[in-house]
Formats: C-alpha cells, sequence, structure tokens
C-alpha cells in the first residue's frame, strides 16, 4: 500500500513524525559535533596554545644567555655573569610550567632541559674563566666547541618542540572548522530530505 492509500489522519500525523525525527537525529549530531569542539577548542586554549607561547618565550631567553656569555667573555663584566643566572632561573621556571601544562611533552622537555644546563654550564664555566682571568686557554677552545654544539642542538630541539606544538594548535583550530561546516552541509541534506518528504 502507497502513501496515497493512507487515511487523511495518517498522513496528517506523518508531517509532525518526520519533522520530529528530522529534528533529532539533527540534534543528537549538532550536540556530538559540539561536544567533539569544545574539547579541541578546550584543549587548543589551555594546552597547545600556552606551550607555543612558552617556547617561544624559551627560544628567546636561550638567545639571551648565549648573547649575554658572549658579552660576558669579550667584555669581562661581571654584571653579565649576574644575568645570565637570573636567566638561567627563568628558563628553569618557563620549563616546569610547561611540564605542568601537559604531561605528554615531559620527555622532550626533559631533553631540552639537560641539553640547556650542560650548555649553561660550559658557557658559564667559560665566561667565569674569562672574566676572573683563570681560564687555562689550552682548555678554552675545546670547552668553546663543547658548548656550541650544545647550543646548537639545544635550538633545534627547542625549534622542533615550537613547530610541533603550533602543528597541534592549528589542527585543533582547523578540525573543529570542519566539523562544524561538516554539520551546516549535513543539515542542508536533511533539511531538504525533510521537505521532499512532508511534500
Amino acid at each position: 500500500m502507497g502513501i496515497n492509500g493512507l487515511s487523511i489522519k495518517t498522513k496528517i500525523l506523518l508531517i509532525p513524525t518526520i519533522g520530529t525525527i528530522s529534528f533529532v537525529i539533527y540534534l543528537v549530531l549538532a550536540t556530538i559535533t559540539a561536544l567533539g569542539n569544545s574539547s579541541l577548542l578546550e584543549g587548543a586554549q589551555k594546552v597547545q596554545f600556552p606551550l607555543v607561547q612558552l617556547a617561544s618565550k624559551l627560544s628567546s631567553d636561550i638567545e639571551k644567555v648565549e648573547a649575554t656569555f658572549n658579552t660576558a667573555v669579550t667584555t669581562g663584566d661581571e654584571d653579565q655573569l649576574a644575568l645570565a643566572k637570573q636567566l638561567h632561573k627563568n628558563i628553569q621556571s618557563n620549563l616546569s610550567s610547561m611540564r605542568s601544562i601537559s604531561s605528554t611533552t615531559r620527555g622532550d622537555l626533559d631533553r631540552i632541559a639537560e641539553v640547556f644546563e650542560n650548555f649553561y654550564r660550559q658557557g658559564e664555566e667559560l665566561a667565569t674563566g674569562m672574566v676572573t682571568q683563570t681560564m687555562d686557554f689550552a682548555q678554552m677552545p675545546v670547552l668553546a666547541e663543547k658548548m656550541n654544539k650544545n647550543l646548537e642542538a639545544l635550538k633545534k630541539q627547542v625549534a622542533a618542540f615550537y613547530e610541533s606544538r603550533n602543528a597541534e594548535f592549528e589542527n585543533s583550530i582547523n578540525q573543529a572548522n570542519s566539523e562544524s561546516a561538516q554539520l551546516v552541509t549535513v543539515g542542508i541534506g536533511m533539511g531538504l530530505v525533510t521537505i521532499t518528504l512532508l511534500l
């Protein structure tokens, strides 16, 4: 029996039934999408974006430490050593904050911290020796080479960490936008189908 064989009462009841079913389906899809987007955006706001900002500051502070050591070596200024110690504390605090934000990145941050400590220890030894004129000049090239290798490795690790966190942040935003666009498309499709059935 086709739809033409249905009673008027049944046909009338089909109208709100079809509309209700369509609305409920869309509501479920919208809720699922909203919850997913909320989770994505919360992660971007509370984890990925703060890590991107702190990684950028970490890179800047490392550059400052490098410049401070270079200035101390070339000018013999003891104040530069004090400034380097303050920057060292700032970087340690920065790394601690980054560890507390995300447990999944602690391994990367621990490796960065280890390389940084090696670089700082060697740089401080070299700069202090030059300022106080107690450095064995025969050892200076070896120590400087080790320091530069650690510095290069440190910069690469921090840059890789920054790029990875920034990519995660952008992916979260793009995925949320994509899910929202798909929901709109599904809504339009369901609306057309519903209107066709009602007609």
